[in-house]
């Protein structure tokens, strides 16, 4: 669940940014749909975009745990919980062998979503946006499909789904004991 929330962090930050870069591309009548924002306005519109991070977290976490009334610090500590805890976990089949066991991917997962969010945005710096960036990504909790993780990565996601029910469990059962 976590990777998922990341997921559709990034890509809400993105559809804001979207819709910022569009409004201020009509306010500048830039008619090109190539065209590019000047960069100072880009740069002020990603600052101010980016700075909502908490809220955006906040706002997928209730759609994603189905919780209405969350203290504003909680996803943010649950999820920074889930990351220090699975991020560490090492995966094994049945009885625990040190030998036998795989470091966790997390990192690797969270590296490959940060480093796809780089590179969506720097294609928003260049006006080029991806298909569907206008969808609103709080408004379902379906994930976000842009995001492929091609590395590997993605086959352990889905191999691991029923984990990650688990997972989704476990931080739920978690967020009930935040004070």
């Amino acid at each position: 669940m976590y990777i998922a929330i990341y997921r559709k962090i990034w890509a809400t930050i993105r559809h804001d940014m979207h819709e910022r870069i569009m409004a201020k591309r009509l306010e500048l009548n830039i008619i090109s749909e190539s065209e590019p924002l000047p960069q100072a306005e880009f740069v002020k519109i990603q600052n101010e975009v980016h700075d909502n991070f908490e809220s955006v977290r906040s706002d997928i976490w209730k759609l994603m745990m189905e919780e209405n009334n969350v203290e504003n610090k909680k996803p943010r500590k649950m999820m920074q919980k889930a990351y220090a805890t699975f991020a560490t976990v090492a995966q094994y089949e049945k009885d625990f062998k040190p030998d036998q066991a795989e470091r966790s991917r997390w990192a690797d997962q969270v590296s490959v979503i940060a480093q796809q969010h780089t590179k969506y945005i720097s294609e928003f710096e260049k006006g080029q946006f991806y298909g569907g960036v206008d969808r609103n990504p709080r408004l379902s909790k379906d994930s976000d499909e842009k995001v492929a993780l091609k590395s590997g990565v993605e086959e352990s996601v889905v191999e691991k789904e029923d984990l990650t029910l688990k997972r989704r469990v476990t931080l739920k059962a978690d967020s009930t004991n935040v004070q």
